[in-house]
């Protein structure tokens, strides 16, 4: 186990910086927040940073974690591209093309905290941005109320982008690289034995986090907030049928056409309307005229004689008249002869 205890010089004290090796600085030890050490080809030692951000924003809102890895060869801060930008969109600096970045003269030599994790669930961690502020004739001490009359150069390199030309995350990502000047408010600890890393700041956790920041840049009408760039966003009218954006309001109106192209087809919808009613009901009387003769038919053929029809029919039949003096008897049959049944007169 050995632990790194870089403390900036003549900032308190005139406390030197101190390795320590096989043990643990006591007043550090029980506030120490740990993550495992990986490997990853070529780089060893480096480890997961999560929630990473300057101001309250994430310098990368797509992942929750990025790796990195402390880089006691380099004394800045190295951060890819997109995660530099969002740096230097928030602090007040003023940045240069060839990413150079520096605070204006007469500011007060103060910057935002970079905030982060180790775990999801761990301790925010904190690193002092004014710790990365280059000294200027010889003074090294940022705790001061005084203006500096010179522009201080800010100890950040803008590593390269993330994003391949299809706008694509890469991979492997580049990792974050932490010198010296940027562990100045951590206590880091390696354990080698158990292949991990701790860190402990050695700020208090009531510490202004978001000191200088940039307010926040406000937004109108229909635009969309975008944090890492500290803009608003136009509403995408275009991509709309008959919609174009109003630069005053920054809403999304109608083009002037639009009426006109309206009332056309509220036109065209009324006359569809009306030629419908007029077939609907044209071809309601054909069908009702056709089947007229046809449910009178079956009618008549399903209504019941009537009374005179069938006093007709019973006088069409013959009529059998019978003789008052005929006499009914029994019929007698000759013996040995069949019984004939009938009239006998």
């Amino acid at each position: 186990v050995f632990a790194l205890d870089h403390t900036p010089p003549l900032e308190v004290d005139y406390l030197p910086s101190e390795l320590h090796v096989g043990g643990i600085d006591p007043k550090y030890e029980y506030r120490m927040t740990w993550t495992e050490i990986q490997q990853a080809g070529n780089v060893s030692g480096q480890f997961l940073m999560y929630d990473l951000s300057v101001c309250g924003v994430q310098l990368n809102p797509n992942v929750s974690s990025w790796p990195a890895v402390v880089d006691t060869s380099s004394a800045c801060l190295t951060l890819p591209k997109e995660m530099f930008d969002v740096v230097k969109t928030w602090a007040p600096l003023t940045c240069h093309g060839n990413g150079e970045c520096f605070l204006g003269a007469g500011r007060f030599p103060r910057l935002p905290h970079l905030t982060f994790k180790l775990s999801d669930q761990g301790s925010i961690l904190q690193m002092d941005l004014s710790d990365l502020l280059l000294e200027v004739d010889n003074v090294t001490s940022l705790r001061n109320d005084r203006e500096w009359d010179k522009a201080r150069k800010l100890c950040m390199v803008e590593g390269p982008s993330v994003l391949d030309r299809n706008g694509n995350m890469q991979n492997p990502l580049f990792p974050i690289q932490i010198g010296i000047r940027a562990l100045r408010h951590l206590y880091v600890v390696y354990d080698v034995n158990r292949a991990r890393i701790g860190m402990s700041s050695k700020l208090s956790d009531g510490s202004p986090t978001n000191v200088q920041c940039k307010e926040k840049v406000p937004c109108q009408g229909m635009q969309s907030y975008v944090s890492s760039a500290n803009a608003c966003e136009d509403p995408k009218c275009h991509e709309y049928f008959l919609l174009q954006l109003n630069d005053a309001t920054k809403t999304c109106e109608f083009e002037p056409g639009f009426h006109a192209i309206a009332v056309i087809f509220v036109l065209m919808f009324v006359v569809i309307e009306f030629s419908l009613n007029y077939v609907h009901e044209e071809l309601s009387k054909r069908v009702h005229n056709a089947l007229v003769p046809i449910e009178e038919e079956r009618d008549a053929k399903d209504a019941p004689p009537s009374r005179q029809g069938l006093e007709m029919t019973m006088l069409s039949q013959p009529s059998v008249e019978v003789n008052s003096n005929v006499e009914l008897r029994p019929s007698v049959a000759a013996p040995g002869a069949p019984a004939l049944e009938g009239v006998a007169l």
